[in-house]
């Protein structure tokens, strides 16, 4: 987050081993690893020299992954990295709920991790945060164009400035019990936000079971809120 860390967190995302996973996420889909994965284990990458002499300390912030294997993998992998080129890496791991507020903490304090990690963008925090855009840049010269979506999620137009660095996407569908809605005269489930209200009413009179959609400031909420909205469009 400060100018100080800037060498050290770019040339890790740009000549690390590590790097090569997290760019290649958001490169032309044509890309694999240079190495298939052995079965229940993730990807193995060809170590690559740092473009630049590294050293020093390099701290990652990052979430407790829902899969703890995600973590027990990773956490050796970077600081393997880093014994490599010379450079002491210390991961640290929270829950995701926790993470914007540390970040507002770190900012205040002027001190903290050099790279952290989230599930979605967080605009608001572009003023305290390095431009990645040779990062973005390095990265597409590696692994093909930035899928555009990966590229909405962490550059601003008005400033032209990339405040992070997107390195995947997902989908998040939607789930239904298809016998509760076929009772409530929705075979094939609720196609509209009118659907989900009549349906979800339907289903709670009749069957007595409660529908929810979380509405809350936390990402599973905004990320089920958006995608309904946009359906009535």
């Amino acid at each position: 987050m400060r100018d100080p860390v800037r060498m050290k967190r770019r040339t890790f995302l740009q000549g690390a081993a590590a790097g090569a996973i997290v760019l290649a996420g958001c490169g032309g889909e044509n890309k694999q690893p240079t190495q298939p994965a052995a079965a229940g284990n993730a990807p193995a990458v060809e170590f690559t020299e740092p473009t630049a002499k590294v050293s020093g300390d390099l701290k990652i912030l990052m979430w407790s992954h829902f899969v703890p294997k995600h973590d027990k993998w990773f956490d050796p992998f970077a600081k393997d990295w880093g014994k490599k080129v010379g450079v002491n890496v210390t991961v640290d791991h929270i829950d995701n709920t926790q993470i914007p507020a540390r970040i507002e903490a770190e900012i205040a304090a002027q001190s903290g991790h050099d790279i952290i990690q989230y599930i979605g963008p967080l605009p608001q925090f572009e003023p305290s945060v390095i431009d990645l855009a040779d990062v973005t840049k390095e990265a597409e010269k590696r692994f093909g164009k930035q899928i555009d979506l990966c590229r909405k999620c962490s550059y601003n137009p008005t400033t032209g400035k990339y405040f992070a660095y997107s390195p995947s996407w997902a989908p998040d569908p939607g789930d239904y019990r298809k016998s509760l809605w076929e009772k409530a005269g929705f075979p094939n489930g609720p196609q509209s936000y009118d659907d989900l209200l009549k349906g979800g009413s339907a289903i709670k009179k009749e069957q007595g079971i409660q529908l929810g959609v979380g509405m809350s400031q936390e990402v599973d909420s905004n990320m089920a809120a958006p995608s309904w909205m946009s359906r009535t469009t």
